[in-house]
Order: structure tokens, then sequence, then C-alpha cells
């Protein structure tokens, strides 16, 4: 199933033992959007869950004024995240490292806010059986190349110990060309639902536009299923699920990658 791109950018309970709370009534607690990828700077987004209802009561804090700590567990060093406004923390002098721990720790309100995940290893192996895609035709229709002969683009990789992946698909074009004349522009990216299988198969009909697409496999830990899960549930949105935040809502996840590249062309 095609779904728009959440990284993003986005597991099962089984993994963990346990399940997506949903929260039916208003708490003031903070939602947390933390997403540590390997080789690149943390970056920490907070904001306040916004309730659909009267008379209820905000805590007064700020959330551009927050003392975050991320913790390197393995290294033991701690780090001060600095604000760059509209509730994102950064510190550039961190390069999140694979194998290792980290942990978030600050105070809303009167409670102490926290989260732990670990960086993932890169994903091994991963290919593409093909490095361009022809569509076009008759009435929209896709033409595969010789190099793609069922109209598919299939995605593989090494996966021994059954871990989760999310292949995630993104247009690089400055100004994307649309495939299929929509009256409303689609997503320039989208991903596909997490599997622990070590294949997927992306239909040429999935692209919605020509140029030069970036194919990324994300390896995800099990907070980022249970994310993806609850985001596809109409009860309730991702701000509104507890994952692995103690006293927040919201996701702290590490997240490593491998990318290929892929052109769409316009069949004439």
């Amino acid at each position: 199933m095609k779904k728009p791109f959440l990284i993003p950018i986005i597991l099962v309970a089984l993994l963990t033992g346990c399940e997506p709370t949903l929260v039916s009534e208003f708490n003031d607690r903070p939602v947390v959007e933390g997403f540590l990828h390997e080789g690149q700077p943390p970056v920490i987004t907070i904001s306040k869950l916004i309730p659909f209802m009267d008379d209820v009561d905000f805590s007064s804090e700020d959330i551009d004024k927050l003392n975050i700590t991320l913790i390197d567990e393995n290294d033991k060093i701690d780090y001060v995240l600095t604000s760059k406004s509209e509730g994102k923390y950064s510190n550039e002098s961190i390069l999140a490292k694979e194998g290792h721990e980290y942990s978030i720790s600050f105070t809303y309100g009167d409670l102490p806010v926290s989260a732990k995940t670990e960086i993932p290893a890169k994903p091994q192996n991963m290919k593409i059986s093909a490095t361009t895609i022809i569509i076009g035709g008759f009435q929209g229709m896709g033409q595969p190349t010789k190099a793609d002969p069922m109209g598919q683009l299939e995605v593989t990789w090494d996966n021994p110990d059954n871990s989760y992946y999310v292949v995630a698909v993104i247009n690089e074009e400055a100004e994307p060309k649309q495939i299929w004349n929509n009256d409303t522009p689609p997503d320039t990216a989208f991903q596909l639902d997490p599997t622990n299988g070590s294949s997927v198969q992306i239909p040429s009909r999935s692209f919605s536009y020509y140029g030069k697409h970036k194919v990324v496999l994300l390896k995800i830990q099990p907070e980022y299923l249970i994310m993806c899960q609850a985001s596809g549930n109409s009860s309730g949105s991702p701000s509104e699920v507890i994952v692995n935040v103690k006293n927040g809502f919201g996701i702290f996840t590490g997240i490593n990658s491998d990318t290929k590249s892929i052109r769409v062309y316009q069949n004439y």
C-alpha cells in the first residue's frame, strides 16, 4: 500500500510485547518527534497537544525555552540541545553513531519527560531491479523497460534476523512534472508499509512524477513501527499516541538507511 511519506519518517507491537496507547481525554503533556539518523545531527521537535474541548488547563511552559539533554549512553556524554525556534532543538556537533543508545530528558511543567532508543545497523546488500522506468502510452498506462518486465520495481536486501524495514521513494526534481493529470498535485514522496521481509515490489503506477528519485531503505526500530500503525488508526493521530516517551506523547527513535537512485522517463 502506498502512503504519504512520514519520516519521514516511518511498528508492530509484537516486536516489543506492547501496543500503542491511544488517549481519549486531554493531558497537557508535550508531543515529542525525535528521529536520530545515523551520521546526522539530532533534531528533536517539541509541540503542545491541541485539545478538541474547552475549559482545559495548559502548562505555562514555553516550548522554545526547554532544557533538553541528549545522552550518548555508550560514550557516557551529555549534550545540551539548542533551541532553533518553533519547538525545534538540535546540536550540530553530534553525529548519531550506529549501535549507540541515546536518551533524552527534560522537564515539562512539573513532570520529568524522557525517552530512549538505539541506532540500528545499516541495511545490508540493498539492490533495485532497474535504474530507469518508462511510463506513458495509451491512456497513461505504464510501459516498463526491459530491466523491469512486470512493470514493477523490486527492492531487495539481506534480512537474516527478520528486522523491520520501510522503503520510501522521494522525487528530487526542483520542478517535478506530473505523470497523471490530477487536479490536486500528489505528494513528491511516499513510503510503503513496514515489512520484516527482504524485498518489496513497487508498481510503476505508484510513481506520480517523472525525473530522478531516491529509493531509500530505512531500517527501523519497534517504536517507529508502532507509530506507523497508529498513524493509520482512525481513532487518533500520532500526537495522541504514547509510544516510548515517558510523561509525553509522540516518538523518539533511531534510524539507519541505504539509498539508490532511479529515473522515471516519459514514453513518447
